[in-house]
């Protein structure tokens, strides 16, 4: 089973960040930062490796040069579309916004963080909260198998009245 997910959450109005990208590398900018974000949610779904190889396979694959990706990389942390620490750690690719978004999928997928250590805290938190209510959810309902379990062993234990 892929870990990842076949669509990129973007959303139709874009922040003053991709503005930025955008206006200082033009479309090509805004096109690398969207192809990473398909290399991210299409891999791992809420991170891809990054490191001088992964980066020259990218531009290659992308038609932009090396150089080119990699200012559109070092703009792209600065505005925070990644995660500068993450990316220093763990030569990862991520930021709090992918991980958030799929979460909210993976809660809906039943799919989990493969590597709880490149999960930033608020993600953590999100996936704490989704877990105990799905545990909560679980328990109500084999609470409620339960009492009907109960319910009909009563009722075949029952004595014949009819005779």
């Amino acid at each position: 089973m892929a870990e990842g997910i076949p669509f990129v959450p973007l959303e139709c109005q874009l922040n003053e960040k991709f503005q930025y990208i955008e206006a200082e590398f033009g479309l090509k900018g805004f096109a690398i930062v969207v192809k990473l974000f398909q290399r991210i949610y299409g891999q791992h779904g809420y991170y891809c490796e990054w490191n001088e190889r992964v980066a020259g396979v990218f531009a290659t694959m992308t038609g932009a040069g090396a150089s080119v990706v990699q200012e559109v990389v070092e703009a792209a942390v600065r505005e925070r579309i990644f995660d500068g620490e993450m990316l220093e750690r763990y030569g990862i690719m991520t930021s709090r916004g992918i991980q958030r978004r799929f979460a909210e999928v993976a809660r809906r997928r039943k799919v989990i963080f493969s590597h709880p250590e490149y999960v930033l805290p608020c993600t953590a938190q999100i996936s704490e909260i989704e877990d105990i209510s799905a545990t909560s959810k679980v328990n109500e309902i084999k609470e409620n198998i339960i009492e009907v379990e109960a319910t009909e062993v009563k009722e075949v234990n029952a004595p014949d009245t009819t005779a």
